[in-house]
């Protein structure tokens, strides 16, 4: 069975920061990198641990206050400008599962990937993203659910042809 849809620019934006989202990995490597950072700094400058104190409370103010500004504000407005200039997400697409992949269609497009053509996939409650490169996703919103599409077995199907949640 075959479900239409189409992707808004809230759509766009939801999927691309869910897509875009710090896995745990990489929040380790940035609290590394802030205690390397802090180890520096105590290493050259032992003069008093107020200072010390004080600079280690700067650093990481700075950074919280970037990753929210970032995250909240720069990263959504060019994920805006760059859906309103990709004409082919705004088409109306349709999906449809098959036992030997999935089969994408638009008025401009249509392709036929088979399972073991993802990376992985990656889903919250409002979007299902399936990895076509990194960084790349097909997007599926999860409100074609409501028509009768079985994201279990979309899921399933993806790891039985060993492709991980990422």
């Amino acid at each position: 069975m075959t479900f239409a849809y189409e992707i808004s620019e809230d759509d766009y934006v939801g999927a691309m920061m869910l897509g875009s989202s710090l896995k745990l990995r990489s929040l380790v490597r940035l609290g590394v990198l802030i205690l390397l950072f802090v180890a520096f700094v105590v290493w050259f400058n032992l003069e008093t641990l107020d200072s010390i104190l004080g600079t280690f409370g700067g650093i990481v103010l700075f950074v919280v206050l970037y990753l929210f500004v970032l995250r909240r504000f720069v990263v959504p407005s060019s994920i805006r400008k760059y859906y309103r200039k990709y004409k082919l997400i705004q088409e109306p697409m349709s999906v449809r599962l098959s036992e030997n992949g999935i089969e994408l269609t638009s008025a401009s497009t249509g392709s036929r990937l088979q399972w073991d053509c993802f990376l992985g996939w990656r889903e919250n409650d409002e979007y299902f993203l399936l990895a076509l490169a990194p960084r790349m996703y097909q997007i599926l919103p999860k409100r074609i659910a409501a028509e009768g599409f079985d994201f279990d077995q979309l899921r399933s199907r993806l790891e039985a042809a060993g492709q991980p949640a990422i």
